[in-house]
């Protein structure tokens, strides 16, 4: 017999899939003697690694000592984080902002990732049709090009373990991540925390410059996840509507809100959850 080594990686920030515990499945510790950990960042500027982190420190999934404290010699801008009134608005902005990296940076590969590969086929066709630009969908299993410079769109999910110049986080919305409603509280906080590391994958596939976009509307909202981040590790940019959720809980509405109050869901402190039939 020959003796071989073999190196296994693990991120657990990274566990987006519901696969279970793989080591164990595998019949391996990784805490045992063999286990090590890496601490250095090798592809991030530290403000995108201190805004990612921001994940980490509320996933209620991953200790405390199993992130490390080194922060990246390398600096550059600080992420952006832009806000939408409503959805159309958000796919025309994030064409917009790739086009304008692309310009900028003509040697630069830009990604836009989102939570699912049909929002990223949606980005394309609004590029293609609206501005003639073509992109290129990365999709696993089938053949493209990632150092090729140019815009690039992908699912979350389907970008692991590859790497942009620049990248954009797009459409994190409440309805698309988590992407449920509240349910067991437990069964919630797990959904948070898979929402949380889909998220962290997505915005550590950046190398030099990070974007993040969300639309406010009375029919989408801000994503809880994105509260995860401080406001002292990125910049604001754009003006969102607030949305019906929150004016609701507010009692700031008016008679103009009435509408869209029909088909909301809704928690009340005494008689629960329910869907709201009909408002006057």
């Amino acid at each position: 017999l020959t003796n071989i080594h073999l190196t296994l990686a693990y991120d657990e920030a990274q566990q987006i899939f519901d696969t279970g515990d793989v080591w164990h499945e595998m019949g391996l510790d990784a805490y045992e003697a063999a286990h090590h950990s890496i601490s250095g960042n090798f592809r991030n500027t530290a403000e995108i690694y201190e805004l990612a982190k921001d994940l980490l420190t509320h996933n209620t999934a991953i200790s405390a000592n199993y992130y490390s404290d080194s922060i990246p010699t390398i600096h550059g801008e600080k992420p952006k984080l832009y806000a939408f009134s409503d959805e159309a608005a958000e796919l025309d902005g994030v064409s917009k902002l790739a086009m304008g990296l692309a310009k900028k940076h003509p040697d630069a590969t830009i990604g836009i990732l989102c939570t699912r590969s049909t929002l990223a086929q949606k980005v394309r066709l609004h590029l293609f049709y609206t501005y003639n630009v073509r992109t290129e969908h990365l999709i696993p299993g089938e053949l493209f090009s990632i150092t090729k410079p140019g815009i690039k769109a992908a699912a979350i999910a389907g970008s692991k373990g590859l790497e942009f110049d620049y990248v954009i986080c797009a459409f994190l919305e409440e309805e698309k991540i988590p992407g449920i409603k509240r349910i067991d509280a437990e069964l919630y906080e797990d959904a948070l925390n898979k929402a949380r590391n889909m998220l962290y994958v997505g915005m550590t596939r950046a190398r030099k410059g990070l974007i993040l976009t969300y639309a406010s509307s009375d029919i989408v909202s801000k994503s809880r996840v994105l509260n995860d981040l401080s406001p002292d590790h990125y910049e604001a940019c754009g003006v969102a509507k607030e949305s019906i959720h929150s004016r609701l809980a507010k009692k700031v509405l008016t008679k103009d809100d009435y509408g869209s109050l029909v088909g909301l869901s809704v928690t009340h402190k005494v008689f629960g959850h329910g869907v709201i039939t009909s408002a006057s």
